[in-house]
């Protein structure tokens, strides 16, 4: 057994989350740790589509949703601006749509007070014509369409980036890690996990934590099983995006499934379409133990479908190079639709559940919200480890402060941008409401629809 390894936080976890965690913690100088089962961004994170978003689905659900996506993707363009690149998106409005081109007009109207946030540009309306001209790889008859921005970024160059950064921070990763036991005390205030022994490379050592953060994405509800406790519910449904090898569009195309469901062609590497995802139910196997998770055929013919109905091209499986899977890490909420589920995000602690003290988790949200789930659950490690009577010196909260180079050089920022990051974080958001876990957050549809309403009139606050 080699040498033993100390640090304040531990975090289990190296995908999108768990490194936008270890980034903040290292931050604010706590000796931290990072322990991943394979490597770095390697999982949940290389099927992301790498949308920065605001998420314009939202607009009638989630306003605060919004506003937490549009901060966080304003921030990572300042943190890594080099990985970053705005990716316009051209939304159709076909013959057979829903509602009226006006009613759309408003929707984006009330998207774009949120564009500022982004870093954006405003949406702009198009003419039948002006869709063609933008897009000529639209076959469809239109009533014109809506033109907007967003950002795109590799998910897991992101989170490698940030892990790299990190490490020069003073913190540490473990790859290619698996968890074999762990050793736990009691105390007048409950139990602490003291110590988790790893295997790594057929080599095994202890690695002591004062606090320990669960932030394993889709394995998060089943991972306290490792350390004898029982799971906790979620919803997390499959994603499933192809890659063929032709360049579809010049620009992200919005459509929509037989069932409604938003679909996006993305133009992607060199020639390529990414089309996706996918969002469906999983069994409880699955749920249990998401290595079992397998894209089914019936899925890919229906991506393929969809993108043959709006470009007029006939798409066979011959033309796809790369299917991609995932399941989204989303909190349980019964008795609705799989597209219908918030996307809100959880952080707290296993003392009332099960009389831990020392073990939080994280569960839910978007890959766009990475940064400010990460403020919320370090924020609460900090918060335990006072309360341990750990006595560990933090530093203010500074991810906002931070600027990575190209060369992975760091770069510390003045106060001006981190005062207006943390002030909008504080008055935009606040996600995390632990008692809207295991149903749908009505009073955010409601007051998102009466934000919305002024648009949809046409009256402009």
């Amino acid at each position: 057994m080699s040498q033993d390894h100390e640090y304040d936080l531990v975090i289990f976890g190296g995908g999108t989350v768990g490194i936008a965690c270890f980034l903040d913690a290292t931050l604010r100088g706590l000796r931290t740790a990072v322990i991943e089962r394979r490597l770095i961004g390697r999982q949940t994170n290389a099927n992301s589509l790498g949308l920065l978003q605001g998420g314009f689905k939202y607009i009638a659900t989630n306003a605060g949703l919004i506003a937490a996506d549009s901060i966080d993707c304003g921030l990572l363009t300042k943190l890594v601006p080099h990985l970053v690149r705005k990716q316009p998106i051209l939304m159709p409005i076909l013959d057979n749509s829903k509602f009226p081109p006006w009613f759309w007009e408003r929707l984006f109207r009330a998207y774009d007070e949120y564009s500022y946030l982004r870093g954006v540009e405003n949406h702009r309306r198009l003419s039948p014509v002006e869709v063609y001209d933008e897009e000529p790889a639209i076959k469809l008859m239109t009533r014109g369409g809506m033109l907007f921005n967003e950002w795109a970024t590799d998910p897991v160059n992101l989170a490698q980036t940030l892990a790299g950064a990190a490490v020069k921070l003073g913190g540490t990763t473990y790859e290619n890690c698996e968890i074999i036991d762990s050793y736990q005390t009691t105390t007048d205030d409950g139990e602490r996990i003291e110590r988790i022994l790893v295997k790594q490379n057929g080599e095994t050592f202890w690695v002591w934590g004062s606090c320990f953060l669960n932030a394993t994405g889709p394995w998060a509800p089943h991972f306290p099983k490792i350390f004898g406790l029982k799971p906790f519910e979620a919803r997390p449904t499959k994603g499933t995006s192809i890659i063929i090898n032709q360049r579809l569009t010049r620009n992200g195309v919005i459509t929509f499934d037989h069932d409604n469901k938003y679909i996006l062609l993305l133009p992607y590497g060199d020639g390529q379409t990414l089309i996706g995802p996918t969002n469906h139910d999983v069994g409880e196997d699955v749920r249990a133990n998401p290595d079992l998770l397998r894209p089914e055929e019936t899925e890919i013919r229906e991506l393929l479908e969809i993108a043959s109905t709006i470009t007029g091209k006939i798409l066979t499986p011959e033309d796809v190079a790369e299917v991609r899977c995932g399941l989204r890490p989303q909190l349980n909420h019964p008795g609705v639709k799989p597209d219908q589920i918030t996307h809100d995000f959880i952080v707290d602690d296993h003392l009332e559940r099960d009389g831990i003290m020392n073990l939080l988790y994280l569960c839910g949200g978007k890959f766009s919200n990475q940064i400010r789930m990460a403020k919320e659950a370090i924020d609460l490690a900090c918060e335990r480890m006072r309360g341990f009577g750990e006595w560990l010196e933090f530093k203010n909260w500074g991810v906002s402060q931070l600027l990575i180079k190209p060369d992975g050089k760091l770069q510390l920022l003045g106060c001006h941008q981190d005062c207006q990051t943390a002030g909008l974080y504080d008055r935009e958001c606040g996600l995390m409401l632990t008692d809207k876990v295991g149903r749908v957050a009505l009073e955010e549809r409601m007051a998102a629809l009466w934000r919305l309403f002024p648009f949809v009139l046409g009256i402009r606050r």
